[in-house]
């Protein structure tokens, strides 16, 4: 504005100077002292007439403010309670979660439990030393294996309780954000007089003897507590509840708008009087806080308010939009809600029972892998066990036989040489008598010894040689005994055999050990004698031979002795 006016100024002080009227002295003279005071006068209605528009705008900003807080704590508790029952919702699942878990932590622990318990009874039933134990042990892993199987079932069906019990905690939540809607905005779906006349019955059949009875049994501070609440309730309820609208949704629900006799919720229209709405609206008004400023008519405002203000009527619109837009995604939301809720049981029992499906068919063969594969794998090692004792113990049985058949047939064979021997001598007899030279029976006499010495030679060779045999024999069943104890080991020690079977088969063994020390002590006793026994017998035919034939012997020396003479005295 200094500026406009300092233009106007020197254009009309150069139009006088150019225009011949005056001097420009007393141009500036004329300017200063006529148009100067001017310009002040309309400067100082300018200012004011701003100074009192700008506390009109400052006033009018302060009740459009208080306007659009309120309509601002309007919008943020219905917000608030969208929140709150979003929140809710999630509490209902992480609290289905945390039930879930729990239970399956519940299970797991007594699972786990109940596998340790199976382990032991199967490492029992691997290392079992009878027949007898191990059909016990199996029938006790079979009777754990059916626990286990029926604890997953417990388990399901747990679980699917505690998941079909969802819908019912969802649809709590949904009733608890359904009444703070409905007592948020007034309204309720049922007309006040069915209210009223359902409200007498009941009281009408609750006789007054059941609230002391309550009352008595409550605690002094819960009762004081309850007594302001129900006078407050009282106060209010003793007010009669009036309609003041009807809202009917896109799906057709009615709603009543519920007020106080005398007090308002939102206004029906724009022209509502000035005081229609209160500052603090009683339980059943519509909102928690209403524009209380007095409502100015709109043809008394200057045209600059009017261009920078909200009409009440505007935020009483858009309240109503938003009670509107509650109400109906109300109705759409307690429907998808339920779905949802209803779709998320579906799920999660889809998921149980394919979780339970698994469990069995991995469960289902463990019964026939402890028979095959534990049971009768066991078995087939006791039987092995057994029956490898058994033929190393026949085997030993059978070598000590060997050995004393073998010395019996030795004996036997030492008999016919005997014999054979006796014959021989005997045959010589014919010799002795038919001999006429005494050289022929000394030569027969030399023979005789030289068939001792031979006879004798075969006996001792024959001995000798059964005494390494019997002496490598022994002493191979002794290392095969010993290695074969050697051999029982331990599961520890990366062996199949359990300490029972090694103490029985220790001593089996340990037996027959023993019975190779009785074999030997028999068969070394009578190996002591056998060859001077035979030295005996032969050496007995051959003087009994020497005996018989030793005159005719004489005779024959004595008969060549006198030819001898005779011949020399011729």
């Amino acid at each position: 504005m200094p500026t406009r006016w300092s233009t106007e100024y020197e254009s009309v002080k150069k139009s006088l100077i150019e225009s011949g009227v005056c001097t420009e002295a007393k141009a500036k003279q004329v300017v200063e002292t006529k148009m100067l005071p001017l310009v002040g006068d309309r400067q100082r209605v300018l200012e004011s007439n701003l100074e009192t528009m700008e506390k009109a705008m400052e006033n009018h900003n302060i009740k459009l403010e208080e306007k659009t807080k309120s309509l601002f704590k309007f919008a943020q508790g219905a917000a608030h309670m969208w929140d709150v029952h979003e929140i809710g919702l999630a509490k209902q699942e992480r609290a289905l979660q945390e039930k879930l878990e729990a239970c399956r932590h519940q299970h797991d622990n007594h699972n786990q439990e109940r596998e340790a318990n199976l382990d032991i009874v199967m490492d029992r039933m691997r290392q079992d030393s009878s027949e007898d134990s191990l059909r016990a042990s199996l029938a006790k892993s079979l009777e754990m294996l059916e626990r286990i199987r029926l604890s997953y079932e417990i388990f399901h069906n747990q679980q699917t309780d505690i998941v079909k019990s969802y819908p019912e905690q969802v649809n709590t939540e949904l009733e608890t954000y359904d009444q703070s809607v409905l007592k948020f905005f007034g309204v309720d779906r049922s007309h006040p007089k069915d209210k009223d006349s359902t409200s007498r019955e009941s009281s009408f059949l609750q006789p007054d003897d059941k609230k002391e009875d309550s009352d008595l049994s409550t605690p002094k501070s819960k009762k004081k507590k309850k007594g302001k609440e129900e006078a407050v309730e009282k106060s209010s309820s003793q007010l009669p509840l009036a309609v003041s609208e009807v809202l009917s949704t896109e799906r057709g629900t009615t709603f009543y708008v519920l007020t106080v006799a005398g007090e308002h919720g939102i206004p029906l229209s724009s022209e509502a009087s000035p005081k229609s709405v209160p500052a603090t609206p009683t339980k059943r008004s519509l909102t928690p806080a209403f524009m209380t400023e007095e409502q100015t008519n709109d043809d008394n405002m200057p045209e600059y308010i009017k261009n920078v203000d909200i009409s009440s009527s505007l935020l009483i619109e858009i309240r109503k939009k938003m009670r509107m837009s509650f109400l109906n995604h109300l109705e759409d939301w307690m429907t998808q809600a339920a779905e949802r809720a209803s779709s998320v049981v579906v799920a999660k029992c889809e998921e149980l029972n394919s979780e339970l499906d698994l469990r069995l068919h991995l469960h289902q063969p463990r019964a026939r892998r402890a028979e095959f594969d534990v049971h009768n794998v066991r078995g087939a090692e006791l039987v092995m066990h057994s029956e490898r004792v058994a033929r190393h113990c026949k085997g030993i049985q059978q070598a000590l036989s060997e050995l004393r058949h073998r010395f019996n047939g030795m004996s036997h064979e030492h008999n016919k040489l005997a014999q054979k021997f006796r014959e021989d001598i005997e045959a010589l007899e014919i010799i002795f008598i038919n001999a006429t030279k005494s050289s022929r029976l000394v030569a027969l006499q030399n023979q005789l010894s030289v068939e001792l010495d031979k006879f004798m030679s075969v006996i001792r060779t024959s001995l000798r040689q059964f005494r390494q045999h019997l002496d490598e024999t022994l002493q191979m069943l002794r290392e095969s005994n010993a290695r074969f104890i050697k051999s029982f080991k331990v599961f520890s020690d990366g062996g199949n055999f359990c300490p029972d079977e090694i103490e029985e088969y220790r001593k089996k063994l340990e037996k027959m050990s023993q019975k190779i020390d009785t074999s030997e002590g028999s068969i070394m006793s009578d190996l002591e004698g056998m060859e001077s026994k035979r030295l005996e017998q032969a050496t007995k035919v051959a003087i009994e031979f020497e005996d018989r034939f030793k005159s005719h012997m004489f005779d024959l020396i004595f008969m060549e002795k006198i030819a001898r003479w005779l011949t020399n005295t011729q």
